[in-house]
């Protein structure tokens, strides 16, 4: 035993395995050109490096993952403003940059309606998103002006069935349906039958799950 732990003693101490690269700050873009969506290309390491359409966006990292590889699949978002009443949220950054906001009961005036062209009101959109998107893929304008009302009108008409609306509006945006097709193809029966479903599902599942 003795032998053993001397032999252990004598040998080397393992090799520290490297820490991995902090993640480098995200440089400060340069001004987009007028007339465009995206920023003036400049040369890399010039806080630029940027193409001209937008699409590699070099040296922007984001997470230590470059946006070289920026896919052009739009991203969804459940949004609980006051945490009383869920809306669903998808950005898209092509063919054009758009924030779309889908919520159940309809756009209310006090939010806007495009307002123009200038996109919803502040209490419209996520701030924290819009912040994000501004920071890591600028747009002209800014993506506070590309936000817009995806639900003209009101689908809900129940007090409890916003988050069972926002699931569907997600099933079909997931399925690539655009916005003013989910809003002409869904109301109060379809996001009821829809809540049917869910419940029978997950019934099956826990009679199903062993304890």
């Amino acid at each position: 035993m003795q032998a053993h732990l001397t032999g252990l003693a004598d040998q080397p101490a393992p090799k520290r395995r490297p820490s991995p690269p902090a993640c480098p700050a995200i440089p400060t873009p340069p001004p987009p050109e007028p007339g465009t969506d995206c920023p003036s290309a400049a040369p890399a390491g010039e806080g630029g490096g940027f193409s001209a359409s937008c699409a590699p966006l070099a040296n922007r990292p984001l997470l230590c993952t470059s946006l070289r590889q920026r896919v052009s699949a739009p991203v969804l978002f459940f949004w609980n403003p006051g945490n009383n009443h869920w809306n669903l949220v998808r950005v898209q950054t092509a063919p054009r940059p758009v924030i779309e906001v889908f919520e159940p009961f309809g756009t209310p005036s006090s939010r806007g309606s495009g307002r123009g062209g200038g996109g919803l009101s502040k209490r419209g959109v996520p701030p924290g998103l819009v912040t994000w998107l501004d920071a890591v893929c600028p747009v002209a304008g800014g993506w506070q002006s590309r936000s817009l009302p995806a639900i003209p009108h009101r689908h809900q008409h129940t007090g409890f069935d916003c988050g069972v609306a926002c699931l569907l509006y997600a099933e079909k945006a997931a399925q690539g349906m655009q916005r003013h097709d989910i809003a002409a193809g869904t109301d109060q029966r379809e996001i009821s039958r829809f809540r049917d479903v869910m419940r029978k599902y997950f019934e099956r599942l826990r009679t199903s799950t062993p304890r």
